[in-house]
């Protein structure tokens, strides 16, 4: 399998087409890093691109969300002086940084449906 490349999560993600050039570097190196033996082995080449480009596209949102200091869904606004509060984001799960944006939860669908959520023991 090809390496994904910046323009393979733009095209999915056009809206984190300000993500610095050093970050993405950092990013698709991780991404890259994913494997079909670590998404349960035997997947396709299309699954696992897929992986790739949402799990990149989840850490181009992280990344862009430290620079505004946004970090949780907005739970109130205004117009006047302009005011916007986040709440938290509080997952009962290992995955909870994952469920942090709606790439990684996009991934973590994925990865459901994938050989990688076989039986586990509760």
């Amino acid at each position: 399998m090809v390496a994904i490349i910046k323009q393979d999560v733009l095209n999915y993600a056009p809206e984190l087409s300000r993500v610095s050039d050093p970050a993405w570097d950092l990013i698709l190196d991780f991404a890259n890093g994913l494997t079909a033996e670590s998404i349960g082995g035997g997947e396709d080449g299309a699954i696992l691109k897929l992986c790739r480009v949402l799990l990149a596209a989840h850490y181009g949102v992280i990344s862009r969300r430290g620079l505004s200091g946004a970090t949780g869904p907005v739970t109130s606004e205004a117009a006047g002086a302009v005011r916007r509060s986040y709440g938290l984001v509080a997952l009962a799960s290992s995955d909870a940084s994952l469920g942090a944006t709606g790439y990684g939860q996009q991934f973590l669908g994925v990865l459901s449906m994938s050989l990688a959520n076989g039986p586990r023991l509760v």
